[in-house]
């Protein structure tokens, strides 16, 4: 739902995570061309890991990070059959630490960042690091089609009519 913070309006993702509660502030879409596109509330909450609890509590052998909090409220709703999570502060800031914290018990991670340069990057900068702290785990790359554009995201995939299953038998 829309909510008024900082004198602006934006759609509120709550987060609660690690004891902590905050709200991840996004502009609606009508918005999204101005500055800063995310906030959170109050400032300066700190970027944890969006599921990270559900994560902890799931006895599945298998986790899809996504590229952000719409994305992983999306793959819940696609029934990946599996946890999802994301980073709250962006693709490119999933920490060392959090593989060790999240990750280090899982035997396959899907990895689904966003199709732009960026969100391509960070797929490979997380895969190697899984590489690096989990020799034995199988990482896997959904792409997003390139027909859906170059900035597309899971949420456009499902929006395309595309299914979990059609994006997991895709993974590289």
């Amino acid at each position: 739902c829309g909510e008024f913070y900082y004198g602006q309006m934006f759609l509120t993702i709550p987060i609660e995570e690690n004891g902590k509660t905050f709200l991840k502030l996004r502009r609606p879409p009508e918005e999204e061309d101005r500055n800063p596109k995310y906030m959170v509330f109050p400032k300066g909450s700190e970027v944890t890991v969006y599921g990270g609890d559900e994560l902890l509590k799931s006895n599945k052998d298998s986790v899809l990070i996504c590229g952000g909090e719409l994305d992983k409220i999306i793959a819940d709703q696609m029934n990946f059959g599996m946890p999802a999570i994301s980073s709250t502060g962006g693709e490119p800031t999933f920490s060392e630490a959090w593989v060790d914290k999240y990750l280090k018990n899982r035997r396959n991670v899907y990895i689904c960042f966003d199709a732009d340069k960026r969100g391509r990057d960070a797929t490979e900068t997380l895969a190697e690091l899984l590489k690096k702290k989990c020799p034995k785990m199988s990482i896997f790359k959904i792409v997003i089609p390139e027909d859906l554009g170059e900035h597309a995201d899971l949420t456009d995939a499902n929006l395309a009519g595309i299914t979990a299953k059609q994006l997991l038998d895709s993974a590289e």
